[in-house]
């Protein structure tokens, strides 16, 4: 597969020690955080220079930037605080068109599957179609995370619960009512809400673009985020279903201060996987 380095566990890292780490592992991607964390070098109000900066800093490490991560949700309960997100992420897809980007993670949103119904989901359906509208304009091509509700129990552990995005019933809606909407398949998303990610990637397998890949491990009353290969997901029955997807798939291991070991098991586990597959 087409494998590259996803933002989300490299929010404490330098955007230079990134480049480092992704040439070391032998990659081409480098998932870019655009207005998603605080650490993120590019903002919604970010400044030209500050694209040119990082334009210099992916050339000096001879990588194109192709890939990069907004923050935003789309079924908050207010609706001035879903517009205000939406205008955080039609920025961050302007930043991300100047950057030469082609694809950019999105969200739906994080509120529980059962709550957006009625008018907040025609506010939902409304922020994506504007943002899906507003990409025909770019090269960029918006990819929607199959990513639930999080909550962080008093061990330090994470529960997740089903968002409109994670519900095969709610997101075939959702795919059906906006038509040029594309999908970040976030497989371990999924397991730790007990679904079957072999089955839901054949189902979605049409709409599929993009590929977020770690591992979580039982721990304590919750979930802990673990290397591809350390939890007990079925990564053979997974992998099989794969084997021909050609979009990018970037490892996406989450802990901060072990990253680059976290990177590096997954990379030899999913490499491994791929070659006991085809012997």
């Amino acid at each position: 597969m087409n494998y590259g380095l996803a933002a989300w566990g490299l929010r404490l890292t330098p955007l230079r020690d990134q480049l480092a780490m992704t040439e070391r592992l032998e990659l081409r991607h480098l998932e870019l955080g655009i207005a998603g964390f605080r650490n993120d070098l590019l903002q919604a109000d970010s400044k030209l220079c500050a694209v040119e900066t990082i334009r210099d800093l992916f050339r000096s490490a001879d990588l194109q930037p192709s890939c990069a991560a907004t923050g935003n949700d789309f079924t908050q309960e207010r609706e001035v605080d879903v517009r205000q997100s939406l205008d955080q992420t039609l920025a961050a897809l302007k930043l991300a068109d100047t950057l030469g980007i082609r694809y950019m993670r999105i969200f739906a949103g994080f509120s529980p599957v059962a709550d957006v119904t009625g008018k907040r989901y025609d506010l939902l359906t409304e922020c994506l179609k504007k943002v899906y509208e507003a990409a025909k304009e770019t090269q960029v091509l918006p990819v929607v995370e199959t990513h639930g509700g999080v909550e962080t129990l008093a061990d330090g552990t994470v529960r997740h619960f089903a968002s409109i995005s994670t519900e095969d019933g709610t997101l075939e809606k959702l795919l059906n009512d906006i038509p040029a909407m594309k999908l970040n398949f976030d497989p371990a998303n999924l397991h730790v809400l007990g679904k079957d990610i072999a089955a839901f990637y054949r189902r979605f397998r049409e709409k599929i673009a993009y590929v977020h890949l770690k591992d979580f491990v039982r721990k304590g009353m919750g979930w802990s985020p673990a290397a591809c290969g350390e939890g007990n997901m079925d990564w053979p029955g997974l992998l099989a279903e794969m084997r021909s997807f050609k979009g990018p798939a970037l490892l996406e291991y989450e802990i901060p201060d072990d990253a680059e070991r976290g990177f590096a098991d997954s990379l030899k586990f999913l490499i491994n996987e791929e070659k006991d597959l085809a012997s």
